[in-house]
């Protein structure tokens, strides 16, 4: 008579194998899904516009003689677009005591346009990569001057989520 060995293994090798090889899998499969953002919140993610200062208009003060600023054109470099209703800029000058002053499409007394776009209360204008946006900073009318040689940094934001879309700074010219 023979004996037999009895094994005190509890599961067969096999078996055992295959157990890592699930739980391998599943841990590469929750790594991807959280490094991917499939479990994001689905929101969509803020807008960027990438923005180059074009012609700056300057005009003479007659009560300083000094160069002051009268407008700005900005160029849509690329990035999104994005309704000019959604937008404002806010300018501060470093001779001005860090007084920041906002402009937007959406305030009727303030004159943001994209050039070559007719807007009206019916029609949304939006500002595509290619486009110039102009804003009109009416010195003589509000009380700020960016005049020369003053540094203006500029920032657009975004009304609806309050993100920056967009900053640079430019210099006001000594001379028209």
């Amino acid at each position: 008579m023979k004996l037999k060995k009895k094994s005190e293994d509890a599961v067969s090798p096999v078996v055992g194998i295959m157990l890592m090889v699930v739980i391998t899998v599943v841990i590469a499969a929750v790594i991807t899904v959280f490094s991917s953002g499939l479990l994001a919140d689905g929101g969509t993610s803020d807008p960027v516009m990438l923005l180059e200062v074009g012609n700056i208009e300057v005009e003479i003060d007659s009560a300083t003689s000094s160069y002051v600023v009268s407008s700005v054109e900005f160029i849509h470099k690329g990035g999104d677009s994005i309704p000019l209703n959604d937008v404002e800029f806010s300018f501060v000058a470093s001779r001005s005591g860090a007084v920041t002053n906002h402009y937007s499409a959406a305030d009727p007394e303030d004159d943001v346009v994209v050039l070559g776009k007719a807007s009206s209360p019916d029609t949304i204008v939006v500002v595509e990569p290619g486009d110039v946006i102009k804003v009109m900073l009416p010195y003589h009318i509000f009380d700020h001057k960016y005049s020369s040689p003053s540094k203006v940094t500029w920032t657009l934001y975004n009304t609806r989520t309050d993100a920056t879309l967009s900053t640079g700074v430019f210099v006001v010219p000594e001379k028209i």
